[in-house]
């Protein structure tokens, strides 16, 4: 009826003539002594007690009556060699909420839940509940303890009997996929100028040309893979994540990358979730040097028309040292500031027509004719006025902001009033004067003018002599030096008049 098995040697038992009492026998007469720990094996014999039968059996020592071990013998039908699944069982739990999954599937070769057990690894995060049996199906539940495990675990259904079904349960655990956002890793955006987000994620980035950036990816729950849905002009980088400037894109272009990504949500269906981002390159202003740090000039209402030049100061800026054509020029983004008169304007005020004026009490000047074309900007200073007063000198800043780029360069002018000259006295002035063309004598045949200037600290004391002649007269006949020597010309033969 039953059979222990210890040590390769069979112990039967069998019932006695009376009562539920058994008595034991070896298969061989010699005598088996159990050692301390034994493990013994125990199975049905063919002629077993009915199913579902309990047996009180307990094992006496025969040295010592009251020491024993009691123990239930419980007759229930065994799986044989058909036991197994009929296929893979799977099931899937989340496990970044409280959630229970169930399993339900048939069993070939078993008629209860009875000596059946699981084998899996119990160090896992898991609670898994006892096996029940019920309308032919096999049942169990598997609970997550919010660990967010994701991997795939293996259950293998076993019979205290020593079989076990080559076929498994396997429980995929996993996160659902509920949302991602885009970010931008501040610690890897080299020339990363301006970038905005809608709802948490990069809605737009703005980037020099040449820079680059690490985007990062803030998921709720779990994607599976993501893929470049969209990038035609390829510079994101999808195994480093790192998005690349290497060509212009204008913001006209509305140019997007699309990125997409995959996963499954609370009941294991694949779902995508598509982020798309615009991205915008542009060839930066690296400079904004001058042609020349200081510029010299004259006041204009200190000059002549002749030397009205003196006033003025033509003056380069260049906004890069290559070819690349910067994309934010325009004037409107230079600033003007002016130490003396605590003022500002823009280039973009002195364009055309219009000035950027700055003046005070003793100063008057003026920007004009600024003008952009590629990577050089042209303009001019005009000195208008020191106001009667000696000179005055001021700085003028050129600055240039454009997204996180500040750039500086400072012009110093100096500007002097010149005295004009108020008086020019001819000290040996004459009505008339007569120059003999025959004459070989100097008295005879030239002129000294003599002259005083008042003031005679004027800026420019330079006189001009000018023979203006009458009709008839031969404009060559004589000839005046700047020292205001008046001689005649060499070959001369006919006289003339003029003044």
């Amino acid at each position: 009826y039953v059979s222990f098995i210890y040590e390769d040697q069979k112990v039967n038992f069998k019932r006695l003539s009376s009562g539920d009492t058994f008595e034991a026998y070896f298969d061989q007469e010699n005598e088996i002594g159990f050692a301390d720990n034994s493990e013994i094996f125990v199975m049905a014999l063919e002629k077993a007690c009915l199913e579902g039968v309990e047996v009180n059996c307990k094992f006496v020592s025969t040295q010592t009556n009251n020491v024993r071990s009691e123990f239930v013998l419980k007759a229930v039908k065994a799986p044989g060699n058909d036991f197994e699944l009929p296929n893979t069982v799977e099931g899937y739990l989340a496990t970044n909420i409280l959630d229970t999954t169930e399993f339900e599937f048939s069993v070939i070769g078993i008629e209860s839940a009875d000596g059946l057990y699981l084998d899996y690894d119990k160090n896992l995060p898991i609670e898994v509940s006892s096996l029940k049996f019920e309308n032919n199906q096999l049942k169990f539940s598997v609970k997550n303890l919010l660990t967010g495990l994701d991997e795939n675990i293996e259950f293998t259904l076993k019979h205290n009997n020593g079989r076990e079904c080559s076929n498994k349960i396997i429980l995929k655990t996993f996160v659902p996929f509920q949302d991602v956002k885009i970010l931008i890793n501040n610690s890897a955006a080299f020339g990363v100028s301006d970038y905005s987000y809608s709802e948490g994620s990069l809605s737009k980035i703005i980037m020099a040309k040449g820079s680059s950036a690490t985007l990062d990816f803030a998921f709720n729950g779990k994607a599976s893979e993501f893929n470049v849905a969209s990038d035609e002009k390829l510079i994101f980088n999808k195994d480093e994540q790192i998005l690349s400037a290497n060509q212009l894109i204008t913001d006209e272009e509305n140019y997007y990358i699309s990125l997409e990504f995959k996963g499954f949500d609370n009941q294991y269906t694949e779902k995508t979730i598509t982020k798309s981002f615009k991205v915008e390159v542009y060839v930066p202003v690296s400079t904004i040097n001058l042609d020349e740090y200081n510029a010299n000039l004259t006041a204009e209402d200190s000059l002549s028309s002749e030397d009205y030049n003196l006033s003025v100061k033509k003056l380069k800026i260049n906004l890069r040292n290559d070819s690349d054509v910067a994309t934010y020029n325009d004037l409107s983004l230079f600033k003007v500031s002016s130490a003396l008169a605590e003022d500002f304007g823009y280039l973009s005020q002195a364009t055309g027509e219009n000035i950027l004026e700055f003046k005070g009490e003793n100063f008057h000047y003026l920007l004009r004719n600024a003008l952009v074309e590629n990577n050089l900007i042209t303009f001019e200073v005009v000195a208008k006025s020191t106001n009667g007063y000696d000179l005055f000198e001021d700085t003028i800043v050129f600055e240039y902001r454009q997204f996180n780029s500040t750039l500086r360069s400072e012009l110093n002018i100096n500007v002097k009033n010149s005295k004009r000259i108020k008086e020019i006295v001819w000290e040996n002035a004459l009505k008339e004067i007569y120059l003999d063309t025959t004459s070989l004598d100097v008295k005879d045949n030239s002129f000294v003018f003599v002259t005083s200037i008042f003031p005679n600290n004027a800026y420019n004391q330079d006189l001009s002599y000018i023979f203006i002649p009458d009709d008839g007269t031969d404009p060559s006949l004589i000839k005046i030096s700047d020292e205001g020597i008046v001689s005649l010309n060499n070959g001369i033969l006919n006289g003339g008049t003029g003044y």
